[in-house]
């Protein structure tokens, strides 16, 4: 799959229970076909960056927003 913020946000919002991006090896995908057939969520290591950067890029505009003269 493709690691785009925009794209892994529709897919959660959507029901995934994990993302793997299409250059995952094959130890990795055998790793998330497990997990995911276990009833847990799984998600790469790249995708879960992506994600936290995402989380607190918005957290800090907003903190940023809500801070007078944007000092905290």
């Amino acid at each position: 799959m493709h690691n785009d913020e925009s794209f892994i946000s529709a897919m959660l919002t959507h029901g995934a229970q994990g993302y793997v991006l299409k250059n995952t090896g094959k130890a990795e995908l055998c790793a998330a076909i497990r997990t995911l057939a276990a009833g847990k969520t799984y998600f790469s290591q790249e995708v879960t960056d992506t994600m936290m950067q995402s989380l607190m890029r918005e957290r800090k505009a907003g903190a940023t927003k809500e801070a007078p003269n944007g000092k905290y």
